[in-house]
């Protein structure tokens, strides 16, 4: 049987991938970048549900498999290596100092920025002859605008965050030209993977003929680690500290628990420009949280965050615009229980039994109720997380995503090649 030639594009960094690639040092742009108060530059781990997707493909007999991303600081415009039989393909993403230079010298815009690296992965494309092309993500410019360029193929979007979501604009997330790009593909590309009506709706908006599928993100199984001892009530965690992750209304709702409970402790995790930090550190003085509340900036590897999350006996994780963040999953692998705010998404885990301890959006007092109900109720928080282990082994490990990924490219490629129906019970 011949293999289907998948292209997935994505962009994501792990350590394991960092090793094979050339990468520069920022030591010099991180002096500048110290002189200006802006965070250092480093490398580190992102987007580790699509190293999760591609582990979908290790040892496949039904796939020949080419992952496409751009990353920072490669010494190189492009680099190739093959690891587990996956074929990957890295572009070269300039660094901001750089652009910024060659956009003041070239008085270029932001469009004609993009065009380059989607001009690049387009190449790469053709040089393949792929079956069908897997784009996880239709927000980010560098790799999604490629899109627009692929002609005569089957293009699978996977939806990682809708731009044009109201709550989004309102909270200015995003800029008029990715929310216009991201309309354009939603024209442009026949099939989408999501499992949020509203989002399916959208896109229908903007192109009738489209076909929506169901695709769940996936979360690997963290590595073992030692038992390590609590040392926090609480923690929050995010590749990036924002309001629509949550971290603010955490805050707030914390408070309710230190007023019933001065010795509570909360730690956050992530990373912010100074000017946030300084913000969260108001809405921390100005409820006498300041001997409660720590920090512990950013993690580059997975494993050292998970480490660190561990310390935590519960999780506060009330992000406002997505269905189901990447972190609410990996606590559910780890057995810690979470307090999160309630979504679709939370709705079908707890469908069966109570897998989250759920708050309405948005809403501080309920939140901080629930709050204070994980940290005075430890036996039934204990009790909920295994229960949350339990469904999420069974739902979101790399095979169970699998099946369904791997369902919905055959359907994929029968309907575009043979006409096949896709089957219905497949569609959003």
């Amino acid at each position: 049987m011949k293999k289907i030639k998948v292209v997935y594009i994505c962009h994501f960094s792990t350590k394991r991938i960092r090793q094979h690639l050339s990468l520069k040092s920022f030591r010099v742009g991180n002096l500048l970048r110290k002189i200006w108060r802006k965070p250092p530059l480093m490398y580190n781990d992102f987007g580790v549900w699509n190293a999760d997707f591609i582990e979908a493909f290790v040892n496949n007999t039904n796939y020949e498999c080419h992952v496409i991303s751009h990353h920072l600081g490669m010494v190189k415009k492009n680099q190739y290596f093959s690891l587990n039989g996956i074929s990957f393909h890295f572009i070269q993403e300039k660094e901001n100092l750089t652009c910024k230079i060659i956009d003041t010298i070239c008085k270029r815009n932001h469009k004609q920025e993009l065009e380059a690296p989607a001009q690049r992965i387009k190449k790469v494309v053709e040089a393949i002859q792929p079956d069908i092309v897997v784009v996880c993500g239709a927000e980010n410019p560098i790799y999604s605008s490629s899109v627009l360029m692929i002609n005569k193929l089957p293009v699978f979007v996977i939806l990682q965050t809708l731009l044009n979501d109201s709550k989004r604009i309102g909270m200015g997330i995003g800029n008029a030209l990715r929310r216009e790009l991201e309309k354009k593909i939603f024209a442009t590309a026949g099939y989408f993977g999501t499992l949020n009506l509203s989002e399916k709706e959208f896109i229908l908006e903007q192109n009738p003929q489209a076909t929506c599928l169901k695709i769940i993100f996936p979360s690997s199984c963290p590595e073992e680690h030692e038992d390590v001892s609590k040392e926090f009530d609480f923690v929050f965690f995010a590749n990036g500290l924002s309001r629509n992750k949550g971290v603010e209304d955490a805050l707030s709702a914390f408070a309710t628990v230190v007023s019933h409970h001065p010795s509570a402790t909360l730690n956050i995790i992530g990373n912010c420009s100074e000017e946030y930090k300084n913000r969260l550190i108001n809405i921390i003085e100005e409820n006498g949280m300041s001997n409660n509340v720590t920090f512990h900036g950013h993690f580059p590897s997975r494993n050292d965050l998970i480490k660190q999350v561990k310390k935590a006996r519960i999780a506060v994780l009330p992000g406002i615009t997505a269905l189901l963040n990447s972190t609410v999953r990996e606590v559910m692998m780890l057995g810690i229980p979470a307090v999160v705010y309630e979504t679709s998404a939370t709705n079908v885990i707890n469908a069966n039994s109570q897998n989250l301890l759920v708050a309405k959006m948005e809403n501080i007092t309920d939140l901080g109720g629930k709050l204070l109900f994980a940290y005075e109720h430890p036996q039934e928080m204990t009790e909920m997380a295994r229960r949350a282990q339990q469904y999420a082994q069974s739902t979101f490990t790399v095979e169970a995503v699998a099946r369904t990924l791997d369902a919905d490219i055959m359907a994929i490629v029968n309907n575009y090649y043979h006409q096949t129906p896709i089957p219905e019970v497949l569609k959003l």
